[in-house]
């Protein structure tokens, strides 16, 4: 079905950044981490978010129109709805390599930079901004 998947384009081309989570791992993982990253609930999310990276595949034939396809995965953001949610702030933060959440408008920026047009070349590609997570 994601084969079969195409888009209108003209040769203008155009910019398209999927917005994913960096907790996302490959299904297989979950084999090897049990319940780590949340349980059972966790496989359903990441298998469904991860499936977004396979889209990139397409970005190839997309490219020859100049539409430049990427999925950003984004780490832990200092937001209030994350204050909210996590139990023990600190204690995740411990985990990011960098210690320290990301603050929006770094992620801002950088989909900013990814969907302008000072982005002409980086296409396929998965970034993660998570501070080394």
């Amino acid at each position: 079905m994601i084969g079969d998947l195409s888009i209108p384009m003209n040769r203008n081309g155009g910019r398209l950044t999927y917005l994913t989570s960096s907790t996302t791992l490959p299904p297989f993982f979950f084999f090897f981490l049990g319940d780590f990253l949340g349980g059972a609930s966790s496989f359903c999310y990441s298998f469904t978010k991860h499936c977004s990276e396979f889209i990139p595949n397409i970005a190839k034939k997309w490219s020859r129109n100049n539409v430049l396809y990427n999925v950003l995965r984004i780490g832990v953001t200092n937001t209030t709805a994350m204050q909210k949610s996590v139990t023990d702030l600190k204690h995740r933060t411990k985990l990011i390599p960098m210690q320290r959440l990301a603050k929006p408008e770094e992620i801002a920026k950088q989909i900013h930079w990814l969907t302008s047009e000072e982005n002409t070349f980086v296409t396929n590609q998965i970034i993660a901004i998570s501070g080394g997570e």
